[in-house]
This record gives C-alpha cells, structure tokens and sequence, in this order.
C-alpha cells in the first residue's frame, strides 16, 4: 500500500496535544524500569512493528530511537495506541528502540515503565542447512544475527535419517536459535505420505522443534507425474500426522509445481514456504518499494497469489560459521494487521496514519488533536465529511503555532505554578505578569519545560498571567499568546469537620489536615446561622472545649491559613458542625445472673459517672420506674415473680455541686425470671459413611434450640465445628474418600441472651468408600447453577455448573416464567444445545440433579430460572452457506512452554482455527488451521496464563462460513 508521509516531529507533537501532555525535546535516557513487554513482528518487507500491552494507568507511550545500542535515543513518535510500524527501513540493518509509557500530572507528562532496549533488524532472517553444510559452528551463526534455521531431518521415508541433521539440531539448540525441520518427499501415495510424517516425528523427538514441520514436495520427476488430487492429498496427510502430534505444517514448494500439480485452494490453511531468488532479472513476491545494501530501490510485485510465511530469497547466503554457501530466507508476519496504525518513516523524518475500518476525516483529526479542516488542508483529496477507506494513508502535519493552553494553582503559601500544553513546533514558551488584567506585563521567565512556578508572589493582589508559544522558522520569529490567566494567593477550606461531647460541660471538635497551612482558627456559635466568634488559635487539627452549659448545642467553623508575603493568608470558614455536652452513657447491660425470683445486672462504667440510676417496666414500652441508685455498675434485683419479664435501662449521673447530670439511657435489656433448665447430652442414632460425605442422626432433646456437630480425624485428636443447626441430622460433604471421621454433638438453647450447652454425646465413627456411584438416601440437596445460556437461530446453547456424585440432570423449558415447564432431556454432560425452537422467540430454562441408589431416584430443587431469546438471522440450508456447529474445548493441559488442548468433533466440517490471547478479554490471533482435534501449542512463555477459543469451518464451492467461537479456556504453563 501507498503510504503518504509528514515531517514526524510536527505530527507527534500534535498527538500529544490531543492527550494534553507535554515532553522535553532532545534526547533522553527513557525510564529505568523495564516493564512493559513488546511484541516485534514484520508485517512487510524492510519493516518493523511494536506492539505491547496496555499499561495500567498509562495516558500514551514514547518511542525512542537510537542509530546504536549504546548510543543516544530520540522520541521519534509519542501515541496514544499500544502498536507503531516503522517502514521503509534499510534491508538486514539493525535498528533499537525504546517504549516508555506515560501517564499525566498537573498538565505535565511524566514517563513510568520502560520496555528497555529492543534489538531488531528490519527484517526476520534464517537458514535452512542440509548435509550439504558440512560441520556448523553454531555459536557464530547465532551471533551473525540468525534468527533462525530450518534443518533438514531426511529424504523420503525410504531412506536413512539425514547426515549431520542431529548435530544441527543439537546445535541450533544449544545456542538458542529457534528451528524448525523439513524432509525432501518421495511419497507417490498418501500412505507413502503418512509414513514420511511418522519418520520425521520418530526422529525429532526430545528436540526442542519450535518452527514449523516443514514438507518440501517439488520432485518433477515423481510427484510431476501424479495428479494434482493425488498430491494435494499426500500433502493434507502429511500435515495430518503431523498436527496430531502437536507440530505447526509448512508447506514447501515453487510457484510452477503449486500452480501445475497442487490444487492449492485447498491448501491455504497451511503455511507456505516459497523459493524465489532475488536477482536482477526477477520480481519479488511482495508488493512495495524495498531498498537494498547496494542502494538500488527495486518495485516489487505480488508474484505469488497466496499467504507465505517464509520466502527463501538465496541460495548464495554467507553466514559466520558455515564454509560455503548456504539457503536464506526471510520471515514475514503478513497477518499482522497494519490498518488504523501510526508509520514512521525514519529517513525522511515523516508519519503518517494509515485508516482502518469506519475512519473518517473527523475521526482521524479527533484522534489527533486538530480540526478536520486543518487535516483536509494537508490532504487536499479529502473534505470534512470524507470517508477514508481502509487501507488509504493519511497525512498528519500542523499549518502554524496555536496559542498555548494554561491552567494555574497555587503552589504555596507565596507562589503560583503555571502549567501548559505542548504547542506544535514550538521552541520555546515566554512567561508574562501583571498585577493588574489591562496593565503591563513584564516577561517573569523563559523555558522549554511546560510549567513554570512564579515565587515570591504578593499575598494582597490578584496575579495576572500569559504564556507566548515561540519558534524561528527559516529565519522569521513567530509567536502564539495564550488567554490571560488570573489567580490570588488562597488556602485550601478546610474538610471533615466533626464535633463530639467529651464530658458534661465539653465538646471535642476534629478536623482533617490542609496541605501547607501554618495553623487553624475555631470560630463558634450558639446558633447554626448565628455569628460565629474565634475561641482559638491552634496548630493542631482538634481542639477541646470546655466549661459549656451542660445539654445545650454549640456550633463550630474552623478556617485554616498560612504565613503570606504581605500577610497572612486565611481560607473561607469551614462547613460546620455541632454536639451537646452531657455526660457520657453507661453500655451493655446484661444479665449475669437469672433464678427464679432474683435478676443480678451488670453494665459497662460510663466515663466521669459519679452514680448510676436503675429503671424498671414490665413492657417494653410501659412506664420506667426508678428502682435503686447505685455507684457501681452492678445491681441485684430480688423478690421477683418466676416465668415473668422484666425491662430494664440504666442511667449514667454526673454529680456537681450537688447538681445531677444525667446521660441518656441505655438500651432496654428484656430478662425473663426462670431458672435455667439442664439439657441432656444427645444420643448419635445412625452413622453412615458415602463416597465422600457421612451421614450423621442424632436424637432430639427436650427444650434444645439446635445442635453442634464437631468431627475430628482420630478419637483422641482436636475437634472442630461443623455445623450448628436446628435439625437432628446432617449430611457432611466434600470428605476424603477412604477415611474415618469421628464425630460428637451436643445440644444448645438461648435465655436472656445466655447460651446453655448439654454435655458432649458419645464420640462415633464412620469410614467413607471409594465406590464413585454410593450416594446417602437422604433428600437430595446439590441444587445446579446456570452458568452460561445463548440464544441463537433456531436453537439456545446453555451450560451449568457441575455436581459431584449425582447420576444425572435432568433440563425443563417454558415460553413463559410462570407457565408449565416440560422437560427437555436427561443426561449426565452439564451442558445443553437445545435445537429446533423458533426464531425470534424468549424460552425459560431450569435443571435439577438426581441420583440413582439401589433402583431410587432421588431429585434436588430446580436451579434459579434463566431466559433467552432466540435471533431472527435467516440461515440458509444449502450445503454452501449454512454455519457449521460451534465445537468445545473438552481438555486443556499446561507443561512448561507449551500448552496441549483437544475439542470436540463437528460432523461435516473442512477444519479448525484455534486462537490464542493473553488475556480474557484481550486481542486473540490465530495460532494454527486444521483438520486434527487436538493441538500441542509450543514456544510459549513459562509461568504464564494464556486462553484459547476454537471455531469449525466449511469449504465449499470455493466459499468457507464459520461457526461461532467455542467458550473460551484458560490454562498457565508451567516453570
């Protein structure tokens, strides 16, 4: 694609005007701290694609370049996207960068983590070694900058193992070079095929193979003489065993063999290994304008029709570590998307933005910072209300200097900080002040930093600002001036304003801290809109005060200030708050003793309380009378009539100058004059052990509210709570199989909020078995919950959580909520999909366990009711357009770097796409197109979660449809 290109700093700083950040220009060392991980790819020739994830917090990134590693990095593109392309890039040169994220502070840019260094050449180059190499020395290969090798492992199943192949595995190995395989084919029939496949796994195994399988079928003088049927058969086969067995195909072979005796529409689901030798005479299979060492520009065409993964441009490589000659090749990411992205031209110090899908005009210039008009006159083609197609660059540039953006604050008691928005191609920024909006303003400071802190700032006036963007452009002096900003030394009001009483006659006023103030006034009132007086000066954040007239609300404000220039500085008062001094009141009163004619009280003492009055109903809400004063917080009260209740508050009294101050009451204690009866201990009446549960019944006790099951693990050993309960039995779960429990009980009831417990009863044991269909004859209780339910066509896709050690389940539908719910099916999978129902239509669904013992079928409630409506997309039947059946991920295992998965079988399907992402919710790419169910996913990072989702297709006729995407499974690697 044809990519329109703009002066980068011009287009950066624009970008960053949109995120309201601001950078120093020049140089820099980036961020220290290497977090953030990026994903380098080649989406073309001669290019290079970053891509990371987003950082939390983080408003946009920089990108930083340096020529060496070592050397010093420049921003050449700061974004707001987590991906950028660098094209255009010399071929095999190194290029470094650096990505440092970025979030935003008081109008400034402050970088945060850092990728570090990235190292990576302009494009992705390998080797393929045979017998033919000789002896490799694979230390220098490795740093020669392969990146890279595909060995091959043999030459036909008839023949022996290729020479030297293990010594160039052991070796690419050893050196950490990622390698992959390939056998030269013989194969006349798909048999012959299957074997070739069969031989190349038995003797790659205990290698490290991370890149693909290769097959090289090309032999005009075998394979040109089958039919293309034949061939294209051997070729799925082949890849067939291959897969299985948890290896990536590739297919190797020309462009005359594939286009004579290949049918490759069939074939596209396999990566393409293509031989094409880049010499004068030829054109290369890639479009673009690609440069070379030799500073020739060539046009390249698109030679071949289909994706290739690796094209093998050399047959006259030279390699450090290889005597003679050896096979080149590049590696290209042609499915990388490229579209809606930023590029960057290094060369020419240009960037363009290339439009994805739904882009407009308005968009584009949104996602930039400037006005649409500003980007139709860069792009002359387009209008305001123009689309962009996918695929089409756009120009991002600026026409003139933009009057910067200020905002001001205090930043102490006697200065003011300034801070503002970058301005594209701006140098500089010239800071004005004035004490008087229409005076003079004299120029305070000039700086290229995007703040500006104005000290010594009179207290007494109001300040008066503006900033002056500046550049010199071929050797003319421009400016751009900001509004004028205004701002006058304030303080912070001060917050969490609280007031309590502390004592009959004093209140505690509390209040949260101002950043910067010197000290706090406390103002009061007698009236909430009253005047309020200043009672004190203080520097802490609370004040006490006392000698109040007792029960009588005072109201408090409180300002804070700081020490000014001219003087000081005091924030507007506070919001208020108020409280009445009374004395504190006594808390939790009990019954600590109850008999039949006797109640003894006790209470929490009350803070100053000189003496305690204890009042008396007999309702709750019926008159209180005044039954004893007391000093202690303990009274006795006798002569009362049993099986009778009494209510009963207490008052806490402060006692001065013979004056009494009274706090309010507590709350009522009800206390009922009765014995306390004695329970006898419970008697275990059957004891029985399951597959992983015990049933235990015990028999009822007289007068007992519940029952405490306590279980240990030996006889002798620490018994802990199970359960309290009011029922007489218990079905105990989730035990071990294969084990004793022991188990005892007792029984309990509550009086006057006193728990009385009977003895333990005698301690029993029970072994649970290790026979998996066993299930207690008890009321079932393992009650299921929906988990997921989709509505599609003509049919609804539901799943539930699954029970342990019931038979089965058992689905009912409805076409109402309330209305007869008719049962669906019984099985024993916990998921359902419902086929035939109409279009456009709401259904209810509920499920139930059940277990089968001894010819009993016992049942569980219904699970909670979940509807769903089915969609009105017409699907047509033919063989050509109907979506094939989403399959199921059934198993997914984690080893270290490598994750094995398989999924259920979809009748009358071509094959299976598989996608991988890093998070739930990520971006998920395609890790592989097969026809196998089952997949050995390698070259993947240990200790990592990774999740994967699995749709079938259908080819016919030239045309493929895909079913929906399988739930998605997630699995972490191992270390």
């Amino acid at each position: 694609m044809k990519k329109r290109k703009v002066r980068i700093l011009a287009s950066l700083l624009l970008m960053m005007l949109f995120v309201g950040t601001v950078f120093n220009y020049g140089s820099t060392t980036a961020a220290a701290t290497s977090n953030i991980a990026v994903k380098v790819t080649h989406p073309a020739m001669n290019t290079i694609k970053l891509s990371w994830e987003k950082v939390s917090g983080a408003a946009g990134y920089n990108i930083y370049h340096s020529k060496t590693q070592n050397g010093t990095y420049e921003l050449v593109s700061s974004i707001v996207d987590t991906s950028v392309i660098f094209d255009n890039l010399d071929t095999d040169t190194y290029y470094y960068f650096k990505v440092v994220s970025y979030s935003l502070k008081n109008g400034s840019r402050v970088e945060g983590v850092s990728s570090g260094i990235i190292k990576e050449r302009s494009n992705s180059i390998g080797i393929d070694v045979s017998k033919w190499q000789s002896d490799i020395n694979w230390a220098k290969v490795k740093q020669d900058g392969i990146d890279f090798a595909i060995v091959r492992v043999a030459y036909g199943a008839s023949s022996a193992a290729e020479d030297k192949y293990q010594q160039n595995l052991k070796g690419a190995n050893a050196n950490g070079i990622p390698v992959g395989v390939y056998i030269y084919s013989k194969a006349t029939t798909v048999d012959m095929a299957k074997k070739e496949a069969q031989y190349v796994l038995s003797i790659i195994k205990g290698y490290n193979i991370t890149y693909p399988v290769c097959y090289d079928i090309e032999d005009d003088d075998i394979q040109g003489k089958l039919s293309n049927k034949t061939n294209t058969s051997m070729v799925k086969a082949f890849f067939d065993v291959i897969e299985k067995a948890g290896y990536t195909g590739m297919l190797y072979t020309g462009d005359k063999f594939s286009e004579a005796h290949l049918n490759m529409n069939e074939l596209t689901m396999y990566d393409w290994w293509i031989p094409h030798y880049a010499t004068s005479s030829y054109y290369y299979p890639y479009k673009g304008n690609y440069h070379f060492k030799d500073g020739t520009e060539k046009v390249l065409c698109q030679y071949y029709k289909h994706y290739h993964r690796m094209w093998q441009y050399s047959e006259r490589g030279k390699v450090n570590g290889i005597n003679g000659y050896v096979d080149m090749n590049y590696e290209l990411d042609l499915k990388e998307e490229t579209t809606g992205m930023v590029y960057v031209d290094l060369k020419k110090d240009q960037q363009s933005y290339v439009a994805g899908d739904r882009d407009t005009i308005k968009t584009i210039a949104t996602k930039f910072g400037i006005t649409a008009e500003e980007l139709v006159k860069q792009n002359p083609t387009y209008n305001v209300s123009s689309q962009v197609m996918k695929g089409q660059s756009v120009i991002i540039n600026t026409l003139a200097l933009t009057a910067p953006t200020v905002t001001i604050e205090m930043g102490s008691s006697t200065s003011i900080k300034l801070s503002f928005g970058a301005v594209s191609l701006a140098e500089g920024y010239e800071i004005y002040h004035s004490t008087s909006e229409k005076g003079t303003y004299k120029k305070i400071a000039t700086t290229k930093e995007l703040h500006y802190t104005h000290t010594k700032v009179s207290s007494s006036v109001t300040n008066y600002y503006k900033v002056v963007a500046y550049r010199t452009l071929n050797g003319v002096y421009e400016t751009a001036t900001s509004p004028i900003v205004s701002h006058k030394l304030t303080v912070n009001k001060v917050t969490g304003l609280k007031a309590v009483s502390t004592n009959y006659n004093s209140v505690k006023v509390t209040w949260s801290k101002v950043n910067g103030a010197t000290g706090y006034k406390v103002y009061s009132s007698t009236a909430k809109n009253g005047t309020y007086k200043l009672i004190k000066t203080t520097t802490a954040t609370n004040y006490t005060n006392t000698k109040l007239a007792y029960n009588k609300t005072v109201y408090y404000k409180v300002t804070a200030y700081v020490k000014g220039t001219d003087k000081d500085i005091e924030s507007a008062l506070s919001g208020y708050a108020s409280a009445k001094p009374i004395q504190e009141s006594a808390t939790d009163v009990k019954a600590a003793t109850v008999t039949n004619n006797s109640i003894k009280l006790t209470w929490t003492k009350a803070s100053g309380a000189t003496s305690y009055h204890v009042y008396r109903a007999t309702s709750k809400n019926g008159s209180y009378t005044k039954i004893a004063t007391v000093t202690a917080n303990t009274y006795t009260n006798t002569k009362l009539t049993k099986n009778k209740t009494y209510y009963y508050k207490v008052r806490a009294i402060k006692t001065v100058s013979k004056v009494d101050y009274a706090a309010a009451d507590t709350a009522v204690l009800a206390v009922t004059a009765l014995t306390p009866v004695k329970l006898t201990a419970p008697k275990i009446t059957e004891i029985t052990g399951y597959n992983d549960r015990v049933y235990v019944r015990w028999s009822a006790v007289k007068d007992a509210q519940g029952y405490e099951v306590y279980r240990s693990d030996s006889k002798t050993g620490t018994y802990k709570k199970v359960i309290s309960k009011a029922a007489n039995y218990i079905n105990n779960t989730g035990l071990q199989k294969n084990k004793t429990y022991y188990y005892k009980v007792r029984a309990y009831y509550v009086l006057n909020g006193k728990t009385t417990y009977s003895s333990y009863s005698s301690i029993l044991s029970a072994k649970t078995v290790t026979a998996s269909s066993t299930t207690p004859s008890v009321p079932a209780s393992n009650i299921p919950t929906i988990t997921e339910i989709t509505g599609y066509n003509d049919r609804v896709y539901m799943e539930w959580s699954t029970v342990k050690g019931v038979t089965g389940y058992e689905v009912f539908r409805s076409t109402s909520k309330t209305g007869t719910y008719t049962r669906v099916v019984s099985k024993t999978a916990a998921y359902i999909n419902n086929t035939g129902l109409e279009k456009n239509k709401t259904y209810y669904y509920k499920v139930r366990t059940y277990t089968k013992v001894n010819n009993k079928t016992t049942y569980s409630a219904f699970s909670s009711i979940l509807s769903v409506k089915t969609t009105t997309a017409t699907v047509t039947t033919t063989a050509t357009t109907t979506a094939p059946q989403a399959p199921k991920i059934t198993k997914i295992t984690g080893a270290s770097g490598s994750v094995s998965m398989t999924w259920s079988t979809v009748k009358d399907v071509t094959g299976y796409e598989v996608f991988r992402s890093t998070s739930q919710n990520g971006t998920y790419k395609r890790v592989v197109t097969k026809s196998a169910t089952s997949l050995k996913n390698t070259g993947l990072d240990k200790n990592k979660s990774y999740y994967y989702k699995v749709r079938s297709y259908k080819t016919v006729n030239g045309k493929t449809t895909y079913s929906t995407y399988s739930p998605i499974k997630s699995i972490k690697t191992t270390k």
